[in-house]
């Protein structure tokens, strides 16, 4: 591609020379449902993981042992153990076993409708 073919175009011109140049897909795109394992219960290593993601300062051990971060309070291993605690919160209602239940909640709403 040369920037010499590029022009501003609206998404309607676009979508109209698609059609005439023939680029414009007659079929609908397909998405395909791809089924993946996950453990109910997470591995420590992923939750770190998540966890130093969360917080990139949870990455260099005594990080939030510093004074200014009010390490007499909290410190890094306490802000470390929080932050897992949190990822482990969210991992679960990723997985379904956490606080939101779908099919739990779909039961007690048709419990609560007569329908089960």
């Amino acid at each position: 591609m040369t920037p010499g073919h590029l022009e501003w175009k609206t998404p309607k011109e676009n979508s109209a020379d698609r059609k005439v140049h023939g680029t414009q897909s007659s079929k609908p795109l397909k998405i395909r449902k791809k089924t993946v394992a996950v453990p109910v219960d997470p591995p420590e290593a992923l939750l770190r993981s998540m966890a130093i993601r969360y917080d990139h300062g949870l990455a260099i051990p005594g990080y939030y042992d510093k004074p200014i971060f009010g390490a007499e309070n909290v410190g890094h291993g306490r802000r470390m153990e929080s932050t897992m605690e949190i990822m482990r919160q969210l991992y679960e209602e990723v997985v379904g076993t956490g606080f939101y239940r779908p099919a739990k909640r779909l039961a007690e709403t048709r419990k609560e409708n007569g329908n089960g």
